[in-house]
Formats: structure tokens, C-alpha cells, sequence
């Protein structure tokens, strides 16, 4: 994005239930943004408006907008207000539907993202029954619920939001798989300590970056770690980063302005 010519625009909108943390989001923001430059290579000018909200405008405004999504082959995401399948579509359900319900209160992750989907089509592919899965920086708790319906045993996922946490145990419960998802507030990267069959990150480049290396340590021989949350101008870092942690690239998937990886480590030092 930093890159882009002159004249484009990004937007990115953030809502705060209390009006005394907008200085803490405003820091927090421009914290944030001026490390994505730094990796992304250039720099922006970074705009900030304010605007007050009600919360019954804000959350009419989120249900007008937010209906059922099919995503990947079997994932349906949907709002907890809406059923499924719709009273005046019931041919449009499948028998192998995985519904995941959410209510994402202000948690990232509706599904309606292209770096959400492209994390839940690939853990249809990757992911195989009986699995352990980790999830860094969950928000609403989506690609952990996803994990389980897919039938992993275990998913053990992170957000430093606590809101997100609360967000995201909520909605494991909806999606009644609660039982094998373990969501813990904190920093993912202190946290993971034990190996996992595969490890999802949606999360901004920085991250992605401090993450790689770390990877062999925590992946089982063979295990798959699916990244998204980067723009494609990120791509070759993360392929030399991928490359440079001993780990096999298996797929590179673009979608619009964004990128998602999935590497490997590998079985034993000769695999390739």
C-alpha cells in the first residue's frame, strides 16, 4: 500500500465503545501505521477523523449490512440474527454446510475480508481431521470456529484485544465447539510454546515477519502454517522469510490486494 502511486486512498474505520480510549486508539494507530510503512517500504500521510456514533446507529448499521456468506466449498458464515438456510432460500443449504455464527461485536472477522477467506479456503485444504491448531491474533474467534468445524481436536488461539477474546469465546459457543477451543487474551508470539499440526496468522506484515522464524519451532514435522493479512507488495519478503526458515512454500494465493502463504516444515533435512 505505501508504495501505490500518487493519489490513491485507503481508508480504515475503528470504532471504541468508550470515548475515552480514542487517545489510546489514535497513538495506537499511528504506532501501527508507521510500521506497516516501514516493512511495506515508502510512506503515506496518515489522516484521522472523528466522528461520534450512537450505539443503536452502529449496530443497525452493522446488521443492515452483514447477512450469510459462503466462503470456500463447505464454510457459510453467518450472523447470529440470521438463519440458516434463509426462509425464502432453503435450496441454497448443502448437506456438508459447516455453518459458522458469529456476532463480531467490534472483533475483526466477518468473513467478508479477502484475507479472512483465503485463510478458510486453505484450511479446507490443509487442515486434516484430529489436527492441532494454533490461531495468532483470533478477533471474532472465525478461523479457530472454522478450524474445529473442519474437525481439528484441538485449537489453541490469541488476541492482545480483550474485547476480541470475549468476542471469540461468544462465538464459539454459537457455533458449539467451544469445547475445543481454548481463546486466551495475550501476545501470541510469547505465548506459543508447544508444536502444533497447523498454525493460522491473519495479521498485518510485522507480525508475520517476527513470526516465520519462529515457525519450525512450533510446527510438527509436515506441519502447515497458513499466513494472510498482507498486502501482495509484501510478497517477496515473505518468501524470503519463508525460504530463510528452512520451511517449503507449498502455495501463494492472491485475491484482489491481498496474499496468503501456506509453508511447510519439512518431514526431515533432505525433503523438498
Amino acid at each position: 500500500m505505501c508504495s501505490r502511486p500518487q493519489g490513491f486512498q485507503a481508508e480504515v474505520a475503528a470504532y471504541r465503545p468508550d470515548p475515552g480510549q480514542a487517545e489510546f486508539v489514535l497513538a495506537e494507530t499511528g504506532r501501527r501505521w508507521g510500521e506497516f510503512c516501514a516493512v511495506e517500504g515508502g510512506g503515506l500521510p496518515l489522516e484521522i477523523a472523528r466522528e461520534v456514533l450512537s450505539e443503536e446507529d452502529w449496530a443497525h448499521a452493522r446488521k443492515a449490512h452483514y447477512r450469510p456468506l459462503r466462503v470456500g466449498r463447505r464454510f457459510v458464515v453467518k450472523p447470529s440474527w440470521e438463519a440458516w438456510p434463509p426462509a425464502d432460500a432453503p435450496e441454497a443449504a448443502r448437506v456438508d454446510d459447516l455453518v459458522i455464527e458469529l456476532d463480531p461485536q467490534m472483533a475483526f472477522g466477518t468473513g467478508t475480508h479477502e484475507t479472512t477467506q483465503l485463510c478458510l479456503e486453505a484450511l479446507e485444504r490443509y487442515l486434516a481431521p484430529g489436527e492441532r491448531v494454533a490461531d495468532l491474533g483470533c478477533g471474532s474467534g472465525i478461523l479457530a470456529i472454522g478450524a474445529a468445524l473442519l474437525g481439528a481436536s484441538a485449537v489453541c488461539a490469541w488476541d492482545v484485544d480483550p474485547l476480541a477474546v470475549v468476542t471469540a469465546r461468544e462465538n464459539c459457543a454459537r457455533s458449539r465447539v467451544a469445547h475445543r477451543c481454548r481463546i486466551e487474551e495475550g501476545d501470541a508470539l510469547q505465548a506459543l510454546a508447544s508444536r502444533f499440526d497447523v498454525v493460522v496468522a491473519n495479521v498485518h506484515t510485522a507480525f508475520l515477519l517476527s513470526l516465520i522464524s519462529r515457525l519450525p519451532a512450533h510446527l510438527t514435522p509436515g506441519g502447515r502454517a497458513i499466513l494472510s493479512g498482507a498486502a501482495a507488495s509484501s510478497a517477496p519478503a515473505l518468501r524470503e522469510a519463508v525460504a530463510g526458515a528452512g520451511l517449503h512454500l507449498r502455495e501463494e494465493i492472491l485475491r484482489g490486494e491481498w496474499i496468503a502463504l501456506v509453508a511447510q516444515r519439512k518431514w526431515r533435512a533432505s525433503s523438498v
